[in-house]
């Protein structure tokens, strides 16, 4: 009985043991191949490569662009229209191609970029200050950009692109005297009595 039942132990021993060196080869091999995968480059021709989901936006002069749908999350307007999965495009009548392009680049940046929250007030007048080099740089332009920029804004309701154009307004009013805000927006001081 002994030595029968130490045989047949050893045995089952010796399949189990053998079954976990399968199984440790088996996940080896499988860890080798995901390495393999992770270094391979994507091509062009693999199914791995599949492009996000794009959203064609048209201005009133009929120039496309097209954006990534999840670049799109920053609007509410965008968002309300998207929920249409059929939808392919927006046609926007009241905004030009260079206000419909400086929003798309807004958007497409702020996909993956959180905007930086801007203080109220400003607490300098240099936007330099308060916001991301890049939305620096996007803020840097003449004031019918500006206004056009803003106007958009409200309009696709993007509130982080609205605050950014409401603060570069306010940083060329913060610190100046009257007679300064008037020459910087053009203002005529010589109004008659009835206007």
């Amino acid at each position: 009985w002994g030595i029968k039942s130490v045989h047949f132990s050893n045995t089952l021993i010796s399949r189990k043991v053998m079954e976990d060196l399968n199984n440790v080869e088996t996940l080896t091999e499988r860890m080798s191949l995901k390495e393999a995968k992770k270094e391979e480059p994507l091509s062009l021709d693999t199914d791995e490569s599949k492009e996000e989901p794009q959203i064609v936006l048209i201005s009133k002069e009929g120039t496309a662009f097209k954006i990534n749908r999840a670049a799109c999350i920053a609007s509410r307007f965008l968002q309300n229209a998207l929920e249409d999965k059929e939808c392919k495009e927006i046609t926007f009548d009241k905004v030009d191609s260079k206000t419909l392009d400086s929003v798309c680049q807004y958007l497409v940046y702020h996909e993956n970029v959180p905007p930086i929250k801007i203080e109220k007030p400003l607490r300098s007048a240099n936007m330099k200050d308060l916001v991301d080099e890049w939305d620096f740089k996007f803020s840097e332009v003449d004031q019918d950009t500006m206004f056009a920029l803003m106007l958009c804004a409200n309009y696709m309701t993007i509130e982080s692109m609205l605050m950014l154009m409401c603060a570069k307004c306010a940083s060329l009013l913060k610190d100046r005297s009257q007679a300064e805000i008037m020459k910087t927006f053009n203002i005529n001081p010589n109004y008659t009595p009835e206007e």
